[in-house]
């Protein structure tokens, strides 16, 4: 699947995804923003194409950094 990082800049990032294979494709387009060590928001917009039909999307997201998570015998 290519993926391309489109612009990196500071706390900014853009990438962008696509696939063609035999029963459709995929594109995708997301805008990163990381306001602090902490938190990510952004946005994203794509469509998948499969057997002549298309949907789209639109989304937008905030998250925040809560914690790592590993196992107790992880090295």
């Amino acid at each position: 699947m290519p993926r391309k990082l489109a612009s990196l800049e500071g706390s900014e990032a853009e990438v962008d995804v696509s696939c063609t294979g035999r029963q459709g494709s995929f594109k995708y387009h997301l805008a990163l923003h990381a306001s602090d060590q902490e938190h990510l928001s952004g946005t994203g917009r794509g469509s998948a194409t499969v057997g002549g039909r298309t949907m789209s999307s639109d989304v937008k997201f905030e998250s925040k950094w809560i914690e790592a998570t590993c196992p107790a015998d992880a090295q």
